[in-house]
């Protein structure tokens, strides 16, 4: 679908009241979107998240901006705990070994004991309760259901705390495995994760990491929503208690949970 036509439908299904000018200019797209977003009331968020054009961001923002009717919290989005940034031997204490198992694995190399100082990365949401617990809540989108990341799945320890159903991201990432989405999803990211696929490997690792270290910090298990998820939460009549229901299911402590 082109951008006028793909416009057009989003236009079509927007809530009543909402421009729908389309600028020429792609910065402005973006600015419009975002205030497209802000326009659109909870029960109508579905619309947006269903367009075609919808990307990563666009995912997260869906649940993001649900959430402060959902939880109790402090919501930091595009954030991540200390102890997640660069973590090496240090920082995954008695995971280490699995860690270090996980990255050999996928690469065929030995893990460094520390983390190269170039390693960065967010997540999509940290969630701070009222009572001081904390938690990571992470959008999987289509590219995090991988060969690599089922292989990183398979090796989880017994009885792991995990907020999602490990089978359901297992079943699905062996279904898509030989289907990784190519190009910059893909690329090197030296020197962790060269050669081709890089990309693939690097974040099934940090998937794996961010689900194994919260036990070791004392942080709830981290929450994952994939992309279909998203689309049904959003789509429904009720997106904040969906939303709710979900979370609660997934291990947000009831008292984190705000009231219907």
């Amino acid at each position: 679908m082109g951008e006028d036509a793909a416009w057009s439908s989003v236009c079509s299904a927007a809530p009543s009241g909402t421009a729908c000018s389309w600028p020429a200019v792609s910065r402005e797209r973006r600015r419009l979107v975002g205030r497209l977003i802000d326009a659109a009331c909870d029960e109508k968020l579905g619309w947006f998240i269903r367009w075609e054009g919808a990307g990563v961001k666009d995912l997260q923002a869906g649940i993001t901006r649900l959430l402060p009717d959902v939880v109790k919290a402090e919501i930091e989005p595009e954030s991540c705990p200390t102890w997640l940034r660069r973590p090496g031997q240090i920082e995954c204490a008695d995971m280490w070994e699995t860690v270090a198992a996980i990255y050999g694995a996928l690469t065929g190399l030995v893990l460094p004991e520390q983390a190269p100082s170039r390693e960065r990365r967010s997540l999509d949401v940290l969630l701070t309760y009222e009572n001081g617990q904390q938690q990571i809540l992470e959008v999987d989108e289509k590219q995090h259901f991988t060969a690599a990341r089922a292989l990183t799945l398979e090796c989880y320890p017994t009885g792991v705390k995990l907020g999602f159903d490990a089978s359901r991201w297992l079943a699905r990432s062996h279904a898509l495995t030989g289907r990784e989405p190519g190009g910059g999803f893909g690329k090197p990211k030296p020197p962790l994760f060269p050669g081709e696929g890089g990309r693939h490997r690097q974040r099934a690792f940090r998937d794996a990491l961010a689900d194994l270290l919260p036990s070791v910090h004392d942080w709830l298990p981290t929450i994952r929503i994939s992309d279909m998820e998203v689309t049904a939460i959003t789509a429904a009549s009720g997106p904040v208690s969906s939303l709710r229901t979900l979370l609660g299911e997934r291990g947000v402590p009831v008292v984190c949970l705000a009231s219907e």
